[in-house]
């Protein structure tokens, strides 16, 4: 017995959602560090990294803090992005397989055409 063509594409906009949320994540990440380094690079800071930065900087309150651990590498951005893909592929798939009476039950995938 096949799945029923509505649930899967749920399941399928569930997942867009989640892989196109990883992708903002990762540009917030990238997007403050860059905002910061442009406004004020000598108060900023990265922890988890074993670099020692000077008590001015290290001790001030306000100070713009960066976990190493949560700076995403290029592979966490090429898996979310080839993630991000696939699904989108699925997603249209997965719409484009409803009847015209289950597409009125349902929104239209926001798969941000356009957005390649």
């Amino acid at each position: 017995m096949s799945e029923d063509p509505i649930r899967r594409y749920s399941y399928a906009a569930q997942e867009f959602e989640q892989a196109f949320d990883r992708i903002c994540e990762i540009a917030s990440i990238i997007n403050q560090v860059r905002i910061h380094l442009d406004k004020e690079p000598h108060v900023f800071m990265i922890s988890n990294l074993g670099v020692t930065f000077p008590a001015e900087i290290s001790q001030a309150e306000g100070i713009f803090t960066l976990d190493a651990y949560e700076w995403p590498s290029v592979e966490d951005l090429a898996v979310a992005i080839s993630t991000l893909a696939t699904i989108r592929q699925r997603l249209k798939e997965a719409w484009n397989a409803l009847s015209d009476t289950d597409k009125a039950l349902v929104n239209e995938p926001d798969i941000r055409e356009g957005q390649s």
